[in-house]
C-alpha cells in the first residue's frame, strides 16, 4: 500500500508540473522568426523573456501563432525578399485579427536593420531569397562594416563579438530607422514596432 500511495503522488506531481508548464508556455511571450539569425539576435537581447518558435513560410506561420494562441503577446518576423507582395499583404490583413500579434517586415531581410546600426540609410537592397539568388547586396554593403572591426559577418550565423557590436550601436540604429522609415517598402511594420512595444520597453 505504501508503494502504491507514494507512486500516485508522484504520478499526481509529475502531471501538476506539467500543467504549470503547459500554462507557463500559453501565458509567455514568443517571438517566431524564419531563421536561426534571428533567434541568436533576440537571444543575445533577451536571454530569458522569450520562447521561441522558427517557420519557413507564412502558412507555418500562421499554424504557429494558432498553437500560441493563448500566448501574452506574439512577435513575428518577416523578411520581405521571400514572400510575394500580394502574399505579405494577405498575411498582414490576416494579422490584424489577432490581437496579441505584432508584426515585423524587415525589408529586404534582418541586414537592412543591422546594416542601421552603422549608417543612416533608405536604399533599396536586394536580398538572397533564402540562397535561391546568388546576388545579395544587403550583406555584401554590411559585410565591411563588421570587417573594419576585425570580425566576419555570415548570414544565418552570429558571432559573440558581432552580437556585442550591435548591441553598442543599438540606440543609433533605432535613431536612423526613425528617420528613414517612411521610405520603406512596409513602414508600419518596422523593428520599431518591437523595440517601442510596451511589452519591451516597460518589460
Amino acid at each position: 500500500m505504501g508503494t502504491d500511495e507514494c507512486f500516485k503522488k508522484r504520478s499526481v506531481k509529475r502531471t501538476l508540473e506539467r500543467r504549470r508548464g503547459q500554462r507557463k508556455q500559453r501565458e509567455s511571450l514568443w517571438i517566431i522568426c524564419e531563421g536561426k539569425t534571428e533567434q541568436s539576435y533576440f537571444q543575445s537581447l533577451f536571454p530569458k523573456k522569450f520562447l521561441y518558435s522558427q517557420a519557413t513560410n507564412l502558412k507555418s506561420i500562421k499554424s504557429k501563432i494558432e498553437e500560441c494562441s493563448e500566448a501574452t503577446h506574439i512577435f513575428v518576423f518577416l523578411d520581405s525578399d521571400i514572400h510575394a507582395p500580394y502574399n505579405i499583404q494577405e498575411f498582414t490583413s490576416h494579422i490584424q485579427k489577432c490581437k496579441n500579434v505584432t508584426l515585423i517586415i524587415n525589408s529586404p531581410c534582418l541586414e537592412f536593420w543591422f546594416i542601421l546600426h552603422f549608417e543612416q540609410t533608405s536604399r533599396k537592397f536586394s536580398g538572397n531569397k533564402q540562397g535561391i539568388t546568388a546576388d545579395d547586396e544587403c550583406n555584401k554593403y554590411l559585410s565591411p562594416f563588421f570587417k573594419d572591426k576585425g570580425v566576419i559577418y555570415k548570414k544565418g550565423t552570429l558571432h559573440s563579438k558581432i552580437l556585442e557590436i550591435l548591441k553598442i550601436h543599438h540606440t543609433q540604429a533605432l535613431k536612423n530607422l526613425k528617420n528613414i522609415k517612411n521610405n520603406l517598402d512596409y513602414p508600419e511594420y518596422t523593428m520599431l514596432n518591437f523595440f517601442e512595444h510596451p511589452l519591451i520597453k516597460n518589460p
